[in-house]
């Protein structure tokens, strides 16, 4: 499931946020969470900053 808010009617902001699953129902199931923010202040220059977690019946992981 990915989910896309444009904050601005120029597209220089966004908001993305992706949920995932691998092998759902089963002892090796693992859920990810995925969310960015992004602006771009000019064309050619944009920042933008990610969360991951990753969630499984055996351990849980962290990326930002």
């Amino acid at each position: 499931m990915r989910v896309i808010l444009a904050l601005s009617c120029t597209g220089a902001a966004d908001i993305s946020l992706i949920q995932s699953f691998v092998a759902p129902s089963s002892k090796d199931e693992v859920g990810t969470s995925c969310l960015s923010v992004g602006y771009a202040f000019i064309p050619d220059l944009r920042c933008s900053t990610e969360i991951e977690l990753q969630n499984s019946k055996i351990d849980k992981d962290n990326r930002y």
